[in-house]
């Protein structure tokens, strides 16, 4: 089973989700990895919503191309659908999978600083456990309320 786990998928728009699955399911066979990494070619343009692309290919393919490319297309769209369910089915998994994100992305802007490469790099804010007592007993970053 923990074989079958250590296939982690990947879509380049969850890559930072992907790494934090691969780090949690390899951790058995390797309890020091640790995948954080430096951004490269990086895109800092605004996402486009689906229809806004849409609009763009069928003013430039024309609408009868647009919809061929897209029927042609159907099995990878398909694939891209089922990567990104397994991605979040996986980290689903993860106790608090959130604060192990945030902590990952941490690293990463870490290690973009100190290598001198952090013209693109957000620093997000470190979780650290609550100092407050609730109800007899710590909170925690990530609980839920009873």
């Amino acid at each position: 089973m923990v074989l079958r786990e250590m296939a982690v998928p990947d879509r380049v728009e969850m890559f930072e989700e992907s790494l934090v699955v691969a780090e949690y399911s390899l951790r058995p066979a390797f309890p020091t990895l640790r995948m954080e990494y430096i951004p490269q070619n990086v895109s800092q343009t605004a996402r486009r919503a689906p229809a806004e692309f849409r609009e763009c290919w069928e003013a430039l393919w024309g609408q009868e191309l647009h919809e061929r490319l897209l029927r042609m297309s159907q099995v990878d769209m398909e694939l891209v659908r089922q990567a990104e369910r397994e991605i979040l089915r996986r980290l689903d998994r993860i106790p608090r999978a959130a604060d192990k994100l945030v902590e990952f992305k941490s690293r990463c802007a870490r290690l973009a600083l100190m290598s001198g490469r952090h013209e693109s790099v957000r620093v997000p804010l470190p979780v650290f456990p609550a100092a407050q007592e609730a109800g007899g007993r710590r909170v925690e970053p990530g609980d839920r309320e009873p």
